[in-house]
């Protein structure tokens, strides 16, 4: 179930469309919306994992974040359009565009830490951006106009 709800979760950050009544299959006009949309989502999960980003977010209330999140939960266990996760994309672009964000190139840090950290976010962008684009394409590829 876990593996069901993640791709879900994907699916519905996906800017494919901008309704959710098609008549056809994209043909690859929103493929640069779609890819900031999955690099909005990157960044914030970023900010949050990175110890240092979030350090720099101050004090959390976790209940706001956690509450935004929650209003699109329920939306999970069927076919998530982009407009149920609005909640979700809200609380990602309050991530990603809140001041502090450290400086990974920082000169205080030695030459090893900061090679350390721009390989772990390349590295972990690259993995993001596989298993989003994997999961997406496996979508498209579901889908059949008969």
């Amino acid at each position: 179930m876990a593996g069901l709800f993640a791709r879900h979760v994907i699916n519905g950050f996906d800017q494919r469309y901008e309704t959710p009544y098609i008549e056809q299959v994209d043909t690859g006009s929103q493929r640069w919306m779609r890819v900031l949309g999955f690099l909005l989502v990157f960044l914030a999960l970023a900010r949050v994992a990175w110890p240092a980003a979030r350090r720099s977010l101050g004090p959390s209330r976790w209940r706001y974040p956690v509450g935004l999140l929650l209003c699109g939960a329920a939306s999970l266990p069927s076919a998530v359009e982009t407009r149920f996760l609005l909640p979700a994309y809200v609380l990602a672009y309050l991530l990603a565009l809140a001041p502090g964000w450290p400086n990974p190139l920082a000169p205080r840090a030695t030459a090893r830490q900061r090679s350390v950290t721009v390989a772990g976010l390349a590295v972990a962008f690259a993995l993001y951006m596989a298993v989003v684009l994997h999961v997406v394409g496996s979508t498209t590829e579901q889908l059949r106009f008969v």
